[in-house]
Parts: C-alpha cells; sequence; structure tokens
C-alpha cells in the first residue's frame, strides 16, 4: 500500500534498494537473515530477556529489553539517514535528525515488544527470529520492487 501512496512513496525510495535481483537475494538471505534477524534474536530475546524474565518477570522484562533493542538501533538509522531522500530531508538538521532517531527507536521498541510476546508465547526463538526477517526483508523487498518497478 505505501508504495502506491504518493506521501509514503518517498520513504521507498532508499539507495539501499538499488541493487540486482540476485543481490538482493543475497541481502535478504545473508544481511538480514543470518547476519542481522538471528544475532539480534539470539541477544534480545534468547539471552537478554531469559536474563530479564529471571530478574523482573515478562512484562518488566520485555519493556526492558525492548528499550534496549531500540537504543541498539540508533547508530544505524544515523548511518543510513543519507540513504533515502524522504527522510535526508526530514533529517537535514539536528531537530529533524533527532525526530527521525527517536521515530525509529520507537518503531523498533515496539516491534521488540511484538519479538517478546512471540518470544514467550511460542517458547522459542524461531517466532521472532521469523518475523523479525518478515519485517525487514519484506521493507527491502517492497522498496527493491518499487525503484524496479517504477511505481512513484
Amino acid at each position: 500500500m505505501a508504495a502506491v501512496i504518493p506521501t509514503t512513496n518517498g520513504f521507498l525510495h532508499d539507495s539501499r534498494a538499488q541493487i540486482s535481483g540476485s543481490r538482493l537475494l543475497y541481502e535478504l538471505g545473508v544481511s538480514i537473515l543470518l547476519l542481522t534477524a538471528i544475532p539480534e534474536e539470539f541477544a534480545f530475546r534468547g539471552v537478554l530477556l531469559g536474563s530479564a524474565l529471571r530478574l523482573w518477570g515478562p512484562w518488566r522484562a520485555s519493556l526492558i529489553t525492548s528499550v534496549l533493542f531500540g537504543l541498539w538501533h540508533i547508530l544505524p538509522t544515523l548511518h543510513t539517514m543519507k540513504d533515502n531522500r524522504a527522510v535526508a530531508v526530514a533529517s537535514a538538521s539536528i531537530a529533524g535528525q533527532s525526530l527521525v532517531v527517536a521515530g525509529s527507536v520507537a518503531v523498533t521498541f515496539v516491534a521488540g515488544l511484538i519479538f517478546c510476546w512471540l518470544r514467550l508465547r511460542s517458547n522459542s526463538l524461531i517466532a521472532p527470529v521469523m518475523a523479525h526477517f518478515a519485517t525487514n526483508g519484506l521493507a527491502l523487498a517492497v522498496a527493491w520492487f518499487t525503484i524496479h518497478h517504477r511505481l512513484g
């Protein structure tokens, strides 16, 4: 839907998606699944959440590890602001950068809560890994499709 709505379409024009189809498959399978989703889920919903559950119980453990997950995404957000024209315009000032980073932290905090719920509900890391991969992978795939099929 974001690809066909003019207001949101610009957010999909990310230079990181200006890659070949074979590179897209590599990014999905290696960069996103093996180098991002699996290690982050092992760290945040495996080690940290597991340890936090013993100290604080499910609600507090989920909140604290999700805050840490959101904060974990500050540096990547700062690093990738220039890759997307719509975000680059919004982040042209320190105030704009702060808003973009705050938005990223908020979104990844909520994702962290969902991933915690999946981990606790399934009693497995497979569900949050799949959700994390689907979230990141779908974002890249839709951006790639939008760029390569000129939907905006």
